[in-house]
């Protein structure tokens, strides 16, 4: 190892320090007779050997897309050194992001999870010299970042003129089945259920009857995306009218039908006029 020594000012002692990065024994010997005393008499031998430690430690940050994070530190590194408020953890727009962590038993693995609705890119930094190893030696810095998804996908329902019902999700999911809807006022054809490969599913309607109002509706947390997050419940309704009978009354007709309770119809009559009904508390309501 070259090392360039020093002597004090009585030349009697002379000092040095081994390069950066140098680990493992290190061991000094100066040679007998290499030197001598006043009188001539040539010096004895000398040796001495350490084991010495000269690389900085470093540390392993992992974050997974469903938002666990893990900071690990090298073995030699001295846990008391370690403070988990230098670690800077931020969002996709560079905001800070609050995470409690937790240390492992011999602290030198810390771990936590970032907020519910967190999505985009997450990094954690761990500063340089913010740990030590044992030896003293100032710690590398560590980087670690992700993409990581932990927003609950959604659905839209429409029900189609045409009896059809659209399920538009906001990302692609899974574990997503005809089992997961659930239809009051008729009921999905078998099978009929259709992944459209662009973010809709399909399905067809079928034993509905007008004046009764049909709806659909997916469960919440009945699927999931590709990361795992379970999806909200999503629906739609649909009120339709049935016409039982038109009757002459007095100078004009009685119009009898049926839809759902306490909803106001509105009929166009063949002149362009209308007629309103009051809201209806029973399923018959007459114009």
């Amino acid at each position: 190892i070259e090392i360039t020594l020093t002597p004090s000012d009585d030349g009697l002692t002379w000092t040095g320090k081994v390069p950066e990065d140098v680990e493992g024994k290190v061991t000094v010997t100066v040679p007998a007779g290499s030197y001598e005393d006043t009188s001539g008499n040539p010096g004895q031998p000398g040796t001495g050997e350490n084991q010495v430690n000269m690389l900085p430690p470093g540390v392993t940050v992992d974050i997974t897309p469903e938002g666990e994070i893990s900071v690990t530190f090298d073995p030699d590194v001295d846990p008391s050194s370690i403070t988990p408020d230098d670690f800077k953890i931020t969002d996709k727009d560079g905001n800070p992001i609050e995470i409690t962590l937790t240390p492992s038993e011999d602290g030198l693995t810390w771990t936590g999870k970032v907020p519910e609705e967190t999505e985009g890119k997450v990094t954690v930094t761990v500063p340089a010299g913010s740990y030590e190893d044992t030896s003293g030696n100032p710690g590398q810095p560590g980087t670690g970042e992700n993409q990581v998804n932990m927003l609950p996908p959604g659905v839209t329902v429409t029900i189609n003129p045409n009896g059809i019902v659209t399920f538009s999700f906001t990302e692609p999911v899974k574990d997503f089945g005809q089992s997961d809807i659930i239809v009051s006022g008729g009921k999905l054809e078998p099978n009929s259920l259709i992944d459209n490969g662009d973010g809709t599913w399909t399905a067809k309607l079928t034993g509905t009857q007008p004046g009764k109002t049909i709806e659909v509706t997916v469960k919440d947390q009945s699927y999931s995306d590709l990361s795992g997050n379970l999806g909200t419940s999503g629906a739609d309704k649909e009120i339709t009218i049935h016409i039982d009978r038109v009757t002459p009354s007095g100078n004009g007709a009685l119009i009898t039908g049926t839809t759902e309770p306490g909803h106001i119809v509105t009929v166009q009559l063949p002149d362009g006029s209308t007629l309103t009904s009051e809201p209806a508390d029973e399923l018959s309501t007459a114009f």
